[in-house]
């Protein structure tokens, strides 16, 4: 996933602060969608990936409130915070909610959309480092408990000899498991496979949820590995 396959959204209860926005991003060359209320914006199905310019003061659901269901459901989606409020409180709680930046309203047309910009580059990496997690995940689900086990200690940087004694086992053994590895890894060399145990923990514990051995895998590997 690309920046160009993002959106910016404006949610904004003013008209006439929701449309300059909105001229400003669509002017720059943004694909932009506008919403008067935080209700309206949560309450699409699936808002496109990109990032939400948000407007804090909302009536009904405010911004807090919009940042929240964010998070609970999870959407490739950045917050820019606009305010005309932007107290000590407000900023703090704000950046502690991993929002890319908070502007104070009116926006600087050229701050707003550098700060766009930056959001759309930011999601971009998280997207992408989450598909080499996904990718790296799905080859190691081909393995076996015992080859997990393996796998473990070969990125750790033991060699045959090491394995074998910590796992009770002859050194044919090993090398028989770490070749069945390296084919089912579809990998080279030792190289490949730490790059493979890394991606495959760059999101953290939650990205081997669903996979066989994925437990013992991350409770090991995030622990001695890091």
């Amino acid at each position: 996933m690309v920046s160009e396959d993002f959106t910016v959204h404006v949610v904004d209860d003013d008209d006439t602060v929701r449309e300059r926005v909105r001229l400003t991003l669509a002017n720059a060359g943004y694909r932009v969608c506008t919403y008067a209320t935080g209700e309206a914006f949560i309450e699409d199905n699936e808002p496109e990936p990109g990032c939400v310019v948000l407007d804090m003061m909302l009536p009904g659901m405010d911004g807090v409130e919009v940042r929240q269901t964010l998070r609970e459901r999870v959407l490739p989606i950045k917050v820019i915070v606009a305010t005309s409020f932007a107290d000590v409180p407000l900023v703090r709680d704000a950046f502690r909610d991993g929002v890319i930046d908070v502007l104070e309203k009116p926006c600087d047309e050229g701050v707003l959309v550098e700060t766009v910009r930056h959001a759309f580059e930011t999601l971009e990496r998280e997207c992408a480092r989450r598909e080499r997690t996904e990718t790296a995940m799905g080859y190691i689900a081909r393995l076996t408990s015992r080859q997990l086990e393996v796998f473990e200690l070969l990125v750790q940087g033991l060699i045959s000899k090491q394995i074998a004694l910590r796992l009770g086992c002859s050194v044919r053994t090993v090398e028989a498991h770490r070749g069945e590895i390296m084919r089912r890894l579809e990998a080279s060399s030792i190289v490949e496979l730490i790059k493979l145990s890394h991606d495959a923990i760059g999101a953290g514990h939650e990205a081997f949820g669903g996979h066989p051995g994925s437990e013992q895998l991350a409770a090991r590997v995030i622990e001695r590995t890091y």
